[in-house]
Order: C-alpha cells, then structure tokens, then sequence
C-alpha cells in the first residue's frame, strides 16, 4: 500500500514539474518559429539547438534524487547551450534569440538553490562572452560586449530578487501551514486537558510539541515567600528544581513582574541565571511565560530550544497561547484530584473510606507476595459515646487513627471501612510478624480504651470477598472470647 502511495506522489510531483516547464517551453517554441522568418539558417545548427531543448525539458522532467546537486541548474544550462545554437545558427548577435536566457535564469531562479542560480548566472556570462572571444565579427562583433555585461548585469538583479521572494513566500507559506497546524494542535491539547488527571506533565509534552522545543519545565509558587518549585517537566529528567526569592532567575522576575521574557544565546540578559541554565542543558534560546488565573499570576512555564528561535514567531506566539490556558486546566485538574480525594477519604480520621479499601484490597490481592489482612473493631464503643458524648468518641476514633499511622510502613493500608471497624492490609508480611504489629496498635489506643483484632493470610486464589468473609470471622471470635484481644486465622 504505502509502495503504491509513492508512486502516486511521485506521479503527481512529475505532473506539476510539466505543467510548470509548459510556459518555458512554449516562448521557446514561439522563439524557434519567429527565428525562421526573413532569416538565413544554418539547419544543423538549428537541428541541434531544437535537439538540445527538447533533451532539457527531458532531463528536468526526469525524476531525479532530492539530493542530486544540479536537477535544476543541468536542465537550465543544456536549454542555454540550445539558445546559443539556436542564437548562433538564425544570425548571431543581431537574430534576437539572446533574450531568451532569462528563461533559464527564471526557471532556476524559481526552483532552484543559491547556489544553482549562482552556476547559472556563470552560464549567462559564457552565453554573451564566449562567441565574442571565439567566433567574433561579423556574427559577434565587439560592441556586444557592451550588451553581455549590462544583460549578465540585468539577469543577476531579476534572478536572485526572484529567488530571494520565492523564497520570503514559500517561508511565510510556510510559517503559515505551521501555525495552522500548532492552533490545531493548541484545541486537540486543551481538550485532552479538560478531563486529564496529568495536566501539568502534558501542558509542558504539549509545549515541547507546539514549538518544536526541547525542554519545558512549569514552576509554581509553594510558600507565601515566593519560593517557585518545578511542578512538571518534559524534555529533561531532573529532580524538582527550586528558585528562592534571594536567587537570581528570570522564572521569578517573570512571575514577579507578570511579563514573558525570551532570551537567545548572544543577548544579555542580567536575570539569567547561568547555574540553573547549564542544569538544563545550556539551550541557545528560552522563554519565560507566565502563567495567570485571572490577573493573578500562578506559575511560570519555562520553555527551551538547543537553536535559535525567532521572539516573536509562530513557536513562541504558540507557546505564548498555551500558556494562557494553563491556569485553567491546572485548576481543574486539582479540583478534580480533590473531588477524587473526598470520595475515597473518611473526613474524620482522613483515612481510606470503604471505597477506597476495596481498590487497594483489589488490587494487593493480584501479588503473588505473602499478605496478611487485619481487622480492628473498639470495644464498647456505644457506651462510650453515650457516656462521654459523640465528639469524645469523635476524638478517639482521630487521635486512634493519627497513633495507628505512626506504627505502620509506607506501603501498609489502614482504612476506615466502618463506624468504629477499621481494616489493615499488611504487604509481605508474616502472619506472627502480623500479630505483632496488630497487637502495638492495641496499646496506642487513648482514654484507656480497648479494641479486638481478627487477623487472616491471604490464599492464592483467594477473592477480596472471601478474603473480607474470614477475616471477619476472626474479629467476631476475638469478640466471642472476651474481647480486648487479637484472633489469628493463618
């Protein structure tokens, strides 16, 4: 499939070079016919003249490699070798076939390189000087040198002010398709941002995408001293960085004095900080965005390429137009993240809710590693809140919580799945290790409370709702017993 798409472009690249060859090759044809009329012709001169236009339309029509040096100044050259035998076989000097070498300085002017037009114009003077020295009066008499050097003179002014305006407008063109496509880009990002749980790391993704970049890095106030950590960085894999307000940074004149700033190796700028500079890679060009909610500032993303940029083209002015989104996806995004927080958060103890439980449970069971599960239910709860008043019993189930926490590991889950029932899961753990732990957070209890325990390992295979079902059972055998104790269920 893609070998048959390529032949297609390729088709269609040869067509558009004929259509564009059609106006060369017919004030050629109509030069080779007027040539004809009240003229002596020297026909195999004329014969080869004809030859060799034809082989340039040929040779420039062939497909040729992108990298091939000459494609467009071969063609032009052999068609200005056939407009000097076409010159040289319909009288010479005086046949007024010489005008048309500008077709080839046009022609290579339009689609080709400098350099080419250049190999060209060197064809032009040869054109006009060679006869004069080698054939001479009367079909090339001295006074055409006169004409050679003010047509080279001409030719050069309208080749290189054509190409430096194909050039100027093949840029804009350009530029043009380039900013169409990073708008397009700019919408597609701040709708996936809309809903996105990550959108710090992808707004700085997306900066380096919208403006060719090479690194993005977003800072964001921590402190009410103005001290700016990284939040999100793309491009570079750094540990968060930070810019107090006593350290130099254009980041934080940026978000102080709420303007961009845009900086490109060679330019002073007193601000730049060159530590922080040569910790993300010496870039040859930097902007400093601010990012704002509201009229406030709230952030500075910071945006880096390793060559230079234009201030004000089409990647920064991108850039630019990101970054006055920001401010809003990011609000979401935390509003989010705290809406999240509150569904699966108890808002008493600020521990795990049931929800939360089930997603941990769920997702512990699917380790092939020992786990143990453990379940904490305080005795004689309702008496003590009738006794003492329901913040009393408030206070216990917090301050039980906050001490419980202390003894437990990183990866350990402690949630409250109940009123006063609390559930444990204990990761790579030893049933008698287990028993351990679950008997210190018995005496972490205040106000001279007690609580039960039941405590199961976990079965290979095992569903959370099986695995919940024992460890329950557990907890109503230490009730069974007495209470103030732990039952372990292996």
């Amino acid at each position: 499939m893609r070998g048959n798409q390529e032949i297609s472009s390729d088709a269609r690249v040869q067509e558009r070079i004929a259509l564009n060859l059609a106006p060369f090759a017919a004030a050629a044809a109509l030069a080779a016919i007027v040539a004809l009329i009240r003229t002596k012709v020297d026909w195999p001169q004329y014969d080869l003249a004809i030859g060799l236009g034809v082989l340039a339309g040929l040779v420039r029509i062939v497909p040729w490699p992108r990298t091939f040096p000459a494609r467009e100044a071969l063609p032009s050259l052999i068609f200005l070798t056939a407009v000097a035998f076409l010159r040289g076989a319909t009288g010479g000097a005086n046949s007024g076939i010489a005008v048309l070498a500008l077709l080839s300085v046009f022609w290579t002017a339009l689609h080709g390189d400098r350099r080419e037009l250049l190999l060209v114009t060197v064809g032009i003077a040869v054109f006009f000087l060679g006869p004069l020295l080698l054939v001479g009066a009367p079909a090339y008499p001295s006074t055409q040198y006169r004409a050679g050097v003010l047509f080279l003179a001409v030719s050069s002014i309208i080749g290189f002010t054509t190409q430096w305006l194909v050039t100027e407008v093949r840029r804009q063109a350009n530029e043009a398709e380039h900013r169409e496509r990073a708008l397009e880009l700019v919408a597609s990002v701040m709708r996936g941002l809309s809903n996105s749980p990550h959108a710090r790391a992808e707004v700085c993704q997306a900066a380096l995408e919208i403006g060719n970049a090479s690194l993005a890095v977003l800072y964001e106030p921590v402190d009410i001293n103005g001290t700016l950590r990284s939040s999100a960085m793309a491009g570079i894999d750094l540990p968060a960085l930070e810019i107090t307000p006593d350290r130099r940074s254009v980041a934080r004149e940026a978000f102080v004095s709420r303007r961009s700033f845009f900086w490109t190796e060679g330019q002073d700028l007193p601000s730049l900080n060159r530590e922080l500079w040569r910790v993300l890679g010496c870039p040859v060009s930097m902007l400093f965005e601010p990012v704002f909610r509201g009229s406030e500032p709230v952030g500075v993303l910071v945006v880096g390429w390793h060559q230079k940029v234009r201030a004000n083209g089409t990647s920064s002015t991108m850039i630019t137009l990101l970054a006055h989104e920001i401010a809003a996806a990011i609000e979401r995004t935390d509003l989010l993240s705290q809406l999240r927080d509150m569904a699966s958060t108890d808002p008493l103890t600020g521990l795990p809710n049931r929800r939360a439980w089930d997603a941990n449970l769920q997702r512990a069971l699917q380790s092939t590693d020992p786990l143990v599960l453990a379940m904490l239910d305080f005795d004689h709860f309702k008496e003590f809140n009738d006794t003492q008043g329901h913040p009393a019993g408030d206070r216990l189930l917090k301050e039980t919580a906050s001490a419980w926490n202390e003894e437990l590991r990183d990866n350990d889950i402690l949630a409250r799945i109940g009123g006063e029932e609390f559930a444990l899961l204990l990761p790579n753990c030893l049933p008698e290790d287990a028993l351990k732990v679950v008997e210190r957070l018995r005496t972490r209890v205040p106000y001279e409370q007690t609580c039960s325990a039941g405590i199961v390992l976990h079965k290979p295979g095992e569903s959370p709702e099986a695995a919940m079902t024992r460890v329950d059972k557990a907890l109503y055998a230490a009730k069974a017993a007495g209470r103030d104790c732990v039952s372990l269920n292996a």
